[in-house]
């Protein structure tokens, strides 16, 4: 398998043949096993919004934990996303199991954080996105734009 890890520009994500949708083609190929090693139960999405990102996230996941609130979301700049990232792409939340090789693993946090330079960029805090056991969920925000990277994981 071929990474696409060119950033992706998230104003393209209606084209189906945009940076975007390639980029999350490729994101998705990643559950496949290969040189990167590979990546289960995991999601992205490039989406819109008028007034509210969260609420948004919200209706994006149809296993939403209903104690989820927008101070479930914290606030961490680019560094700590990449270096987070890194680590749920790299390491099961359950049962700390090596999943995507560290290498490719920052390589795809860099490139989901240089697609939205400029923006803010949150995780989740003390609370689950989804109703899975563990979850990580990082997202970017910039302008009418919001990305997102879901990490789900039972125990």
């Amino acid at each position: 398998m071929e990474l696409k890890l060119a950033p992706f520009d998230p104003f393209d994500h209606a084209s189906p043949d945009g940076t975007t949708a390639v980029w999350l083609a490729a994101f998705e190929a990643l559950k496949e096993p290969g040189p990167h090693g590979f990546l289960d139960f995991a999601k992205a999405g490039v989406l819109n919004f008028d007034e509210s990102w969260f609420e948004v996230l919200k209706n994006t996941f149809d296993n939403l934990n209903p104690d989820l609130s927008s101070d479930s979301m914290e606030e961490i700049n680019k560094e700590d996303l990449i270096s987070k990232l890194t680590k749920s792409l790299n390491i099961s939340i359950a049962y700390e199991s090596k999943m995507m090789k560290e290498e490719y693993a920052m390589l795809w946090s860099s490139s989901f954080a240089k697609s939205m330079e400029g923006g803010t960029f949150f995780w989740n805090v003390g609370t689950t996105v989804t109703q899975s056991t563990f979850d990580h969920c990082y997202v970017a925000v910039l302008g009418s734009k919001m990305a997102y990277i879901l990490i789900e994981d039972e125990d």
